[in-house]
């Protein structure tokens, strides 16, 4: 893939140089300035007054991430319209190029954002609506933590709806049997306001990206991550990444099993079944969410720019991939952090 210039991995920065500095996980107090968060001490007990070393050419350190850190982001950069769809395109493409996976992958991330989003990285759809699920209550974080998001909605119903879906998501998530955020210590209310970033992501699903890497074992990148990290840039479209590699599993699954013919293990599967895995065997379009899915993805390719023969194409892991033989989300971030 052609790269106009370096990528901006805003993102990425903040935490690599976090990890490379020594820093500590924070207690998840929420106060939005590091969550606590320990500082190397300057003090190593040598008298250096007067003196002044020599310094050293050293190659710059490769840091490998193996978890995504816990802090509250110092920053959440605004890629929307043009500059996002670019963006997007960008970073998903070379997860396919770069890594060998999921074949026209920058374009249906690409497209699929135009829906989620219209290619605004801080989208959020979601309120307080005050409810009580399973007799405890669920709210959004207070305003003045929440992410400077560009159309957060306080008043319809979708949008008590998806604060609904968010909080019911992160109590299945967090509870027995998975218990996914039993180490992250980001309280519920941090969960619980709806949906957000390019991709639309319940917190709790996206930072659920790398579940079932291997037979019964979870390979949770974002376990203690700040939930309000599916707003970045390069943390969603690895999200994304690993939320198409489940979908195409079940879609081959659905092959498998005659639920679906094979020449519909397509591109028109997967999106369908981004809303449900029983939408995937309704190639015929019988139920409303499947047209409406169908509907949303025909504009959405006329808007991008793409052919809507794309909708068309079979889907794959990529060349010598499978559903366990996968990029991690770890070596997909640190790939990205590292172009």
């Amino acid at each position: 893939m052609k790269k106009a210039g370096p990528l901006i991995l805003l993102a990425g920065v903040a935490a690599a140089a976090a990890l490379a500095g020594g820093r500590k996980r924070g207690n998840g107090n929420g106060n939005g300035n590091g969550n606590g968060a320990d500082t190397p001490d300057d003090d190593d007990g040598k008298d250096t007054e007067g003196e002044q070393e020599e310094p050293e050419d050293q190659p710059p350190v490769d840091v490998q991430i193996t978890k995504y850190p816990s802090e509250m982001p110092s920053e959440f950069p605004a890629y929307e319209g043009q500059a996002g769809k670019n963006f997007i395109f960008q970073l998903a493409s070379a997860l396919e190029d770069g890594l060998g996976i999921l074949p026209g992958f920058g374009t249906f991330a690409m497209v699929a954002a135009k829906t989620e989003s219209g290619w605004n990285n801080l989208r959020c759809l979601g309120e307080d609506p005050g409810f009580i699920f399973n007799g405890k209550k669920f709210s959004p974080a207070p305003d003045a933590v929440l992410p400077p998001v560009a159309d957060l909605s306080t008043a319809n119903t979708k949008s008590r709806n998806e604060a609904r879906a968010a909080a019911r998501s992160y109590y299945i998530n967090s509870n027995e049997p998975s218990k996914r955020y039993a180490q992250n210590d980001w309280p519920a209310e941090y969960w619980g306001w709806g949906s957000g970033g390019w991709f639309a992501h319940l917190p709790s699903v996206g930072l659920s990206a790398g579940r079932n890497m291997s037979k019964n074992k979870e390979n949770l990148f974002f376990e203690k991550a700040c939930p309000f990290v599916v707003f970045l840039p390069i943390p969603s479209v690895v999200m994304y990444a690993d939320h198409v590699r489940q979908n195409i599993y079940r879609v081959r699954d659905a092959v498998d099993k005659g639920k679906l013919p094979e020449s519909e293990a397509t591109w028109r599967a997967v999106r369908r079944g981004m809303r449900g895995t029983e939408f995937i065997f309704d190639w015929k379009l019988t139920k409303f969410a499947s047209q409406k899915s169908e509907s949303n993805f025909m504009k959405a390719l006329d808007a991008s720019g793409v052919s809507r023969s794309f909708a068309d194409q079979k889907v794959s892991y990529g060349s010598g991939k499978s559903y366990y033989k996968f990029p991690t989300p770890a070596v997909m971030y640190n790939y990205l952090i590292g172009l």
